[in-house]
């Protein structure tokens, strides 16, 4: 590892992202010598020095590689090809990700494997594939995996941030207004949006998983929760609701059990949509802008709750308080008259 930068030096093995790749981080130590620290990190918070320091560091570098003129920063270590406890493994049979990054302010405690430093100036990303002789470089991935993780990103704040706060409104406030239409609007988005749409935001964040990573990671809230959030309260709640649609009767005097639950799964569900958003973007190390917007559109959507609740007051279809003919099935069932 060779470089012109006068700060720090870092070079990630095994991942696009800080927070999936092994780094090795290097700095002139102040006596002509280079200090070299095994790190990881989660998001984009400054790497900490892993447990385990799994490299050797070698004297010089093989007589193959060339020196780069100017160089301030010149390192040499090798380490396993195989995952440890600590260490990401390099693909042998196909392209392995690989990230670099660096910056130009002065290094405090140099002479320590702990020392500390400020953000990056720059940074990267590339892939190598050493199954192919002759050939170090790997091809460049197709989409760019910052565009990956945007868009799993705009397709969970649609599925978890907006979809579910319509329909929930037209089922909520609009059923003598729209007629049988509010079922329609309640399914589009119920489906639409935790459904369909987060199918598409799993998708985004697979296709931007390195090569050798574990597929479902729980190393952070918003990943374990997001999971349970998409495999777990979302399928119950869908059920839930074509449940209750099929034992729905124009002639019922209450409004039975099975109703009021799928009532409190959805809103146990969006209420940790809403909290699993913003870890995303603690995760992903989302800037204060980010922040304000999303919280002034939640803010937005309480104000229209409240709104509604006080303009058009919570509607239910009860035989002798409703008009149940208002309520109509999207599909229609033999449970239903």
């Amino acid at each position: 590892m060779q470089s012109t930068i006068s700060g720090w030096v870092s070079f990630g093995v095994g991942g696009s992202t800080m927070d999936t790749a092994t780094m090795y981080v290097a700095y002139s130590n102040g006596n002509g010598g280079v200090t070299l620290s095994q790190r990881s990190s989660s998001g984009h918070s400054a790497p900490t020095v892993t447990p385990l320091q799994q490299f050797t560091q070698l004297s010089s570098p093989p007589s193959a590689v060339n020196a780069t003129p100017g160089a301030t920063i010149t390192v040499t270590f090798s380490r396993s090809i195989s995952s440890s406890a600590s260490t990401k493994p390099i693909s042998t049979t196909g392209a392995t990700w690989y990230i670099f990054a660096f910056g130009n302010d002065k290094v405090s405690n140099a002479k320590s494997t702990k020392a500390t430093f400020n953000e990056h100036i720059g940074y990267g990303t590339f892939t190598m594939d050493l199954s192919v002789p002759g050939i170090t470089t790997g091809k460049a991935p197709g989409i760019d995996p910052e565009v990956l993780r945007n868009l799993h990103g705009f397709s969970m704040f649609l599925a978890w941030g907006v979809a579910p706060f319509v329909g929930i409104f037209a089922a909520r406030y609009l059923k003598d207004r729209l007629g049988h239409n509010w079922y329609r609007v309640h399914v589009a988005c119920m489906i639409g949006g935790p459904l369909v749409l987060s199918a598409v935001g799993m998708l985004t964040i697979e296709m931007e998983i390195p090569e050798g990573q574990p597929r479902f990671q729980t190393d952070s809230p918003h990943r374990y929760l997001g999971m349970l959030l998409v495999f777990g309260l979302a399928p119950a709640q869908i059920a839930l609701g074509y449940y209750s649609n099929a034992m729905w009767k124009p002639d019922r005097k209450f409004i039975p059990w099975w109703d009021k639950l799928h009532w409190w799964v959805g809103r146990l569900a969006v209420l940790l949509g809403v909290i699993v958003i913003p870890l995303g973007f603690v995760l992903h190390g989302g800037e204060t802008p980010i922040y304000v917007v999303y919280f002034f559109w939640i803010a937005a959507v309480i104000g229209a709750m409240v709104y509604g609740q006080i303009k058009y007051g919570v509607v239910h279809h009860v035989a002798g308080k409703e008009s149940p003919s208002d309520e109509t099935e999207l599909f229609p069932t033999d449970s239903r008259d």
